[in-house]
């Protein structure tokens, strides 16, 4: 479930035909929640990045 998500920013526009790489850092991992650095990139140029958090659920709970 999402928390929120802190310093993002949408450096460059992707389009279609764009191939987008996503990556995920973790950066903190607590008993009920986590945060990730998330990074999208296009080639070698960084397209939007954010800090993510968010709380880990059971799929029965949802």
């Amino acid at each position: 479930m999402l928390l929120g998500m802190d310093n993002v920013k949408l450096r460059k526009a992707v389009v279609p035909g764009d191939q987008l790489i996503l990556t995920a850092e973790t950066v903190r991992v607590r008993k009920r929640t986590a945060q990730c650095r998330c990074m999208a990139m296009v080639g070698e140029i960084v397209a939007a990045e954010a800090d993510i958090m968010f709380m880990l659920v059971d799929d029965d709970k949802i």
